[in-house]
């Protein structure tokens, strides 16, 4: 027991302790057997909250876990989905599990930021400041509340609607308007409503379907471009020949190795594939008279606004169209 730590605490402690080495004896299976369809973990919580550890029957803060939790609530706050969120904390190689692969999910996520803990308590350190953690659940209340306000037209869009500025998603207030929350960008100049949005997705996914050149984007299938490791080599390589005792299997092992620098030099562009596979998208199409979920999800990145009520849509090669509704910024002085 540490120097100044209640009793109560240390015993509580040692018992979690114990109870978490038996059930963690009569539980254990194999991982693959905890994974649902698509790869999320089920049916499993952790015995000791993420972001801590217990250190001599004490609650401590987990370094690397701390790190992450901090950067959750940040994400959430800045407007990034908790679906995101997930995928983020994946793509950093952090598990969520102790020592076992950096499987994420939205469920996770949503744990974490409604985790009364992480501002300090009696037991745990603080990892976040309370401010913090009631702005990410204020936030996560509003979403929940924005959610039954959104159109069934635009519930599988919304996450594709985007702030021009800073990237983030915009969030959809009651009286159908968009804007953007991002705690490092600001509000909308001009009010961009369902039916700017849906109007002006329409007519730039009808100039495409009445214009298929307007998909069409620049770029190579692939490019080679040396480095000066490729040059390095082809020197070795030719040190190797003009050497009065030539060992055959260090002139194969070095060209082996070229082979492989050039190799990693070359730069493959998948943008004609997908600007072919938005031709046949596009192609022999009517007009649409309302929005395409399917078509659109298929053929579309993210439709963007900007402050100033520009709506876009950027195709998934990178090709941006843009609808020309843009207010003038001296309009609102």
């Amino acid at each position: 027991m540490s120097f100044g730590q209640k009793p109560e605490l240390f015993f509580v402690g040692i018992g979690e302790w114990i109870t978490s080495q038996i059930c963690g004896i009569l539980v254990a299976k194999p991982f693959r057997d905890r994974l649902g369809k698509r790869g999320e973990i089920m049916g499993r919580n952790r015995r000791i909250p993420f972001g801590y550890m217990m250190i001599n029957g004490e609650m401590k803060a987990d370094s690397t876990e701390m790190q992450a939790v901090t950067k959750i609530f940040l994400e959430y706050i800045s407007g990034n989905s908790l679906k995101n969120i997930a995928k983020l904390m994946e793509t950093m190689g952090i598990p969520y599990y102790k020592g076992e692969p950096a499987i994420w999910n939205a469920s996770m996520v949503k744990r974490i930021i409604e985790n009364k803990i992480y501002p300090g308590s009696e037991r745990y350190p603080k990892i976040i400041d309370s401010s913090v953690y009631n702005r990410a659940n204020e936030l996560k209340k509003a979403k929940a509340n924005n959610l039954c306000l959104v159109p069934e037209k635009f519930k599988e869009l919304r996450d594709m609607i985007v702030c021009a500025e800073c990237g983030k998603r915009l969030f959809r207030n009651a009286d159908d308007t968009w804007n953007c929350k991002a705690e490092n960008c600001r509000r909308l100049s001009y009010n961009v409503t369902d039916q700017m949005i849906e109007s002006a997705v329409l007519n730039m996914m009808n100039s495409a379907i009445a214009n298929p050149n307007l998909v069409e984007a620049e770029g190579e299938l692939s490019k080679y471009t040396p480095n000066g490791a490729v040059m390095r080599q082809k020197n070795e390589i030719d040190r190797l020949m003009d050497s009065t005792a030539i060992d055959f299997d260090k002139i194969k092992k070095a060209m082996v190795r070229l082979a492989e620098i050039k190799y990693e030099c070359c730069l493959y562009n998948d943008i004609p594939q997908q600007t072919g596979f938005l031709k046949l998208l596009f192609a022999n199409r009517e007009q649409l008279n309302e929005l395409d979920k399917e078509l659109i999800t298929r053929a579309v990145s993210k439709i963007t606004v900007s402050h100033y009520a520009t709506i876009g849509l950027e195709l998934i090669n990178g090709v941006r169209l843009k609808n020309n509704t843009e207010r003038n910024e001296v309009n609102n002085e």
